[in-house]
C-alpha cells in the first residue's frame, strides 16, 4: 500500500511535493495504526515526523475537490473531536480504509466574541 493509501472512491493517493518519501510516511502510519492492537497509549514521533505527516496530509486534503463523488456503501461518522483512539475504534468495528469508505463530518466554530462563525 502506498502513502496514506486511501482516498475517495478507493483511489490511491500519494503525497506530493517536498520530496516526501512514501516509505517514510508508511512507517509512521504503520506505527500509528499499531495502536489499535496495543495497550500502549502513546506513539513516540520526532518533530520532523510530525511535520512531514502534517505537510503530506495537508497536501492530500487540499488536492481533494470540494465536491466528492463517493461510491456506496459509505459509513458516515460525526465529529470525533480529534480523539485518535475513537478513530481507531471506529475502524476496528467498521473496517479499515481502503476496504471501507468513510465520510467524516467535522464541525468548526470560533469561541471568540465578535468573530463570525
Amino acid at each position: 500500500m502506498g502513502v496514506l493509501g486511501f482516498g475517495h472512491s478507493g483511489k490511491k493517493m500519494a503525497a506530493k511535493g517536498k520530496g516526501t518519501q512514501p516509505a517514510f510516511l508508511d512507517d509512521i502510519i504503520i506505527r500509528l495504526l499499531s495502536q489499535h492492537t496495543s495497550t500502549v497509549h502513546q506513539v513516540k514521533m520526532s518533530e520532523e515526523e510530525i511535520r512531514t505527516l502534517c505537510t503530506a496530509s495537508s497536501e492530500i486534503f487540499l488536492s481533494q475537490p470540494n465536491l466528492l463523488e463517493l461510491e456506496a456503501p459509505v459509513k458516515i461518522c460525526g465529529n470525533i473531536h480529534g480523539q485518535y483512539r475513537d478513530l481507531l475504534r471506529l475502524f476496528e468495528y467498521g473496517g479499515f480504509p481502503p476496504k471501507v469508505n468513510y465520510l467524516f463530518f467535522f464541525f468548526f466554530f470560533f469561541d471568540n466574541p465578535g468573530v463570525p462563525a
